[in-house]
């Protein structure tokens, strides 16, 4: 029998979260893609806390509520209410610089990408994100945490130029 230990069923967590990020923009309905992505937000907060990353918890946390707060509104003043949000959690989890710092920012970077109107700022906010939960998720020895930031990388890229770049030619 094989023994699961909280390093394995956070891989596990992190994974379904993966399939679900990776599932959700395949909805046509921006409300489906939303709700997928609350539910991976919540299996991520849970690997986090499997791996004793709070502050990660608690930006994925912050994420699935930003995530449901954005099925309702866009109003970019919820920027600074989500940016106030995750300085609180930080300053109650911090756990270093380095990996809660990248926590900080990728959930930061994230809350300000969720609310902005124009698709191509979005893009780059979503991008940025990424790359600090992949510092994040290498620095926490998170496989499937880094490994999912790095497809994102390269997929939001991918998306930025076809839509936004090559779109304008």
């Amino acid at each position: 029998m094989i023994d699961l230990t909280p390093y394995l069923w956070s891989q596990i967590l992190a994974f379904i979260g993966t399939i679900l990020y990776i599932i959700g923009p395949q909805f046509k309905k921006r409300s489906k893609i939303m709700i997928i992505n609350v539910l991976s937000s919540i299996l991520y907060a849970l690997h986090y806390m499997l791996l004793e990353s709070y502050t990660g918890a608690a930006m994925d946390g912050i994420g699935a509520l930003r995530y449901g707060v954005s099925l309702l509104t866009l109003n970019p003043l919820l920027i600074y209410v989500f940016l106030g949000l995750n300085t609180v959690a930080v300053i109650f989890t911090f756990q270093g610089w380095l990996l809660s710092g990248a926590a900080f920012l990728a959930g930061s970077f994230a809350a300000i990408g969720t609310f902005k109107s124009k698709d191509s700022s979005m893009r780059i906010f979503l991008i940025f994100s990424s790359v600090f939960w992949l510092i994040h998720g290498i620095i926490l020895g998170s496989i499937v945490a880094a490994l999912t930031s790095a497809f994102f990388i390269v997929s939001g890229i991918i998306g930025y130029f076809r839509h936004e770049i090559k779109a304008k030619k």
